[in-house]
């Protein structure tokens, strides 16, 4: 949890740590860095409950949803290369933590680990994260 607001508050200054860093010539990697950091936070919100499932000895389920997460991105970073360019494959990668959230929700459902509650809380720290800077900076 202390990572998330600080990932949720790189979020939002990414596009002017990059200009403050930066010349012109890598404006981009603010919008990819910004986009990019949403995988660091759906990679925090996984890592704990697959370090439950193996401590739990359910180390085929890590391996199964590490599996259909290569073939998505095997499958999906061509076709977001050719539908929208650079920026196609940087969606692809930063929503590919979604798929993985929602593919390890039932596993945690029926091996009694998962809680709506921590879920819900940890996006709610990654967004106070990205509010609160909005709310100073304007």
């Amino acid at each position: 949890t202390v990572v998330m607001p600080i990932t949720g508050a790189l979020m939002f200054f990414s596009e002017d740590l990059i200009q403050l860093l930066y010349d012109d010539r890598y404006v981009d990697a603010g919008w990819i860095m910004g986009l990019l950091l949403l995988r660091v936070a759906t990679a925090c919100m996984l890592i704990p409950s697959v370090i439950g499932l193996l401590a739990m000895g359910l180390s085929k389920y890590s391996a199964i949803i590490s599996t259909l997460r290569m073939f998505y991105l095997f499958i999906a970073i061509p076709l977001g290369f050719e539908l929208l360019g650079l920026k196609g494959i940087v969606y692809v990668v930063a929503l590919s933590g979604i798929l993985s959230i929602l593919m390890l929700w039932p596993v945690l459902m029926r091996n009694k680990l998962f809680s709506l509650k921590v879920e819900f809380y940890s996006v709610l720290v990654l967004m106070i994260g990205y509010l609160v800077p909005s709310y100073f900076v304007g």
